[in-house]
């Protein structure tokens, strides 16, 4: 068996590699164009058909295909390797776990993206009148409906499943995805998991569909919003919603912002702040955070203010603070939530960002305690002596213990 980092050179050249991130001009034997890993006017990034070699003369960054991809999505050498596998159509050695097959997971992401078009379809169609109605009274643009491909799934319980039965997909393949629930264990029958609800496709970092979220449109209906669930493209704790469009983003303002929603982020990326992902209701996890840390090492948390938001932000802190990133903490007074700040004033979301807290002086200056009571005293020092202790640099952690003790009128 041929080595597949030998096997991927020989069907892949650097040009085909690079060509989708900088637009290349014919410049003698080589290739010139500005490039990508840093901002500039003329022109030093070259490609070497040559020597199969993309480099920078400006800022030194580049080499052959795997380096080039490793500086360019944030990854190691295994996460070059599976990506550009993957676009040489070249199978891997499976790791631990049950094996799928390239073949599987590319007819499991086909298969999703044929859905998200029929869904999207459906958005324009007699029947999702009224949700096009409502989606607009939201304030989401018919550009914004396309770039991030919303779509309406029907009131019915087969639409989704005749149609890919039309386009000679398999029924247990979408039970894989969990388009389909099957009704007995033999799987004969079937139904669509996602029934009269506004439909966004989950989109993994490559842009490739591998889930959906469902938002309720009948009132009553729960959950209000059904996600797809785990499948063997689709790990929700190693995805983030918005993160294909955004990285780029979020490399170039050395940010990311997490919020909440899908609203969330699409009404910002409609407002012009496209450095914006969501944890898409889910607690942030270790996986979503180690993804991210590929792009920038400067995370700033914007959840609701309410009690589960502030459960959510405390275990991203928890989760995060390992990590060695640079956390902060956005806050939106008047507001509920980003999409409705965005939809009233985008100048203030992005003003909110911009003043965002250091997560040690937000805790410190956001307290619900009474510090003036023993009980609640304690209560605080505890909750942030707890914070306190998983911050490795002894410096920051001595700053911050005697601002707390300045705080609750002790000594530190």
């Amino acid at each position: 068996m041929q080595d597949p980092i030998e096997e991927i050179r020989t069907r892949l050249t650097i040009e085909e590699v690079v060509q989708p991130y900088v637009s290349l001009k014919k410049a003698g034997r080589n290739f010139k164009a500005c490039c990508p890993f840093h901002k500039e006017k003329t022109p030093s990034f070259v490609v070497s058909p040559e020597k199969q070699l993309a480099y920078c003369f400006g800022c030194h960054k580049g080499g052959d295909m795997f380096k080039f991809i490793q500086e360019a999505e944030g990854v190691d050498f295994r996460g070059a390797l599976e990506i550009l596998a993957d676009k040489a159509n070249v199978e891997l050695k499976a790791g631990p776990g049950p094996r799928v097959s390239k073949d599987e997971k590319d007819t499991y992401v086909d298969l999703q993206k044929e859905l998200s078009d029929f869904y999207s379809k459906n958005l324009y169609s007699k029947d999702g009148k009224k949700v096009l109605e409502y989606i607009k009274d939201r304030g989401v643009t018919d550009e914004s409906i396309k770039e991030w491909g919303i779509g309406f799934a029907k009131d019915s319980f087969e639409a989704g499943y005749k149609h890919l039965l039309s386009k000679n997909f398999h029924k247990s393949d979408a039970v894989k995805t969990g388009v389909l629930i099957s009704k007995d264990t033999s799987g004969d029958k079937v139904y669509d998991r996602f029934r009269l609800r506004l439909i966004f496709p989950i989109f993994d970092d490559m842009g490739r569909v591998v889930g959906f979220g469902g938002r309720a449109l009948k009132k009553g209906d729960e959950p209000k919003y059904l996600n797809s669930p785990d499948s063997p493209v689709y790990n929700k704790s190693k995805v983030l919603y918005g993160l294909n469009l955004a990285k780029e983003h979020i490399k170039s303002e050395d940010l990311a912002v997490v919020v909440e929603g899908y609203m969330d982020v699409i009404s910002s990326y409609q407002s012009g702040i496209k450095n914006v992902v969501a944890s898409s209701g889910t607690a942030l996890t270790d996986g979503q955070l180690k993804l991210l840390k590929r792009f920038t090492k400067n995370i700033a948390f914007c959840f609701d203010t309410d009690a589960a938001g502030r459960d959510a932000l405390n275990r991203a802190i928890e989760s995060a603070q390992p990590l060695d990133l640079n956390l902060k903490i956005v806050l939106i007074p008047g507001y509920k939530d980003p999409d409705e700040c965005c939809k009233d004033d985008p100048s203030k979301w992005r003003d909110a960002i911009e003043n965002a807290k250091y997560y040690l002086d937000f805790y410190l200056e956001n307290s619900e305690y009474d510090v003036s009571d023993l009980e609640q005293s304690k209560a605080f020092c505890d909750m942030y002596l707890g914070l306190l202790s998983g911050v490795k640099h002894p410096l920051e952690q001595e700053t911050y213990l005697n601002k707390l003790a300045s705080k609750v009128s002790v000594p530190a």
